[in-house]
């Protein structure tokens, strides 16, 4: 039996989610925002549970690695860290553009751009080509402002994520050509963990000591600091 668990915490919402032999097992949410500390590990325990698993069934951890929420993606990767040192596992990490492109994968072909809320007036963006279910990126994930969203974008793309569906009026009036889907806002979680189990079936597991987040940017306090501090 092959099991894989998966940990989204890279934005508002919290989500854990299982794969048993290839099958996704349902997911789970904590139904509320921004309390990753306070549900992650209660959420995995349910979640084994109710599969009837214990985490030595575990044969590898997915956790999303951002771009998204600074305290969401350290909450998330080091309970991944933790879980896969003291179980001797692999973890692969996943961004959360590509698992909003992987999510929507089986439904559509063609140029798709994952949109995630990167709050201050930025989103966090990346294109793909989708086909026949597969995803392949084309270029960098990048930090940018809605107008360059609309630029970002091919002509025909379907655009996902909460991001996107933020900035719906900007995009429909600037780029009429382009599709904003309603669902899925966060990266899901059962999306998380099958590409975690396709990673790990390529054998392209890691060690955990090597995890690192996707920021994309300096941390809001970092920023914020830097602002309110003068020159000396």
């Amino acid at each position: 039996m092959s099991v894989v668990l998966a940990i989204e915490t890279a934005t508002a919402a919290v989500e854990v989610g299982l794969v048993v032999n290839d099958q996704p097992v349902q997911s789970w949410s904590s139904g509320r925002t921004r309390h990753h500390t306070e549900h992650l590990l209660a959420m995995i325990d349910t979640a084994l549970k109710a599969a009837g698993l214990t985490p030595a069934d575990l044969d590898g951890i997915a956790v999303d690695a951002g771009p998204g929420l600074f305290t969401g993606l350290r909450v998330g990767l080091a309970t991944a860290k933790g879980l896969a040192v003291a179980l001797v596992r692999p973890v692969v990490a996943c961004t959360s553009l590509e698992i909003l492109a992987a999510a929507v994968a089986t439904d559509l072909d063609g140029p798709v751009v994952a949109v995630v809320d990167g709050r201050r007036g930025e989103v966090f963006a990346q294109q793909f080509t989708v086909m026949h279910g597969q995803v392949m990126p084309v270029g960098e994930a990048l930090a940018c402002a809605p107008d360059a969203l609309c630029a970002l974008a091919p002509p025909g793309s379907t655009m996902v994520g909460d991001g996107a569906v933020l900035l719906r009026s900007t995009l429909v009036d600037q780029r009429p050509d382009c599709m904003v889907l309603e669902a899925p806002t966060v990266p899901p979680a059962a999306a998380l963990a099958l590409l975690g189990q396709g990673a790990l079936d390529a054998g392209h597991g890691r060690d955990p000591a090597g995890l690192v987040a996707h920021y994309l940017r300096d941390a809001d306090a970092r920023v914020n600091f830097a602002t309110r501090t003068p020159a000396p």
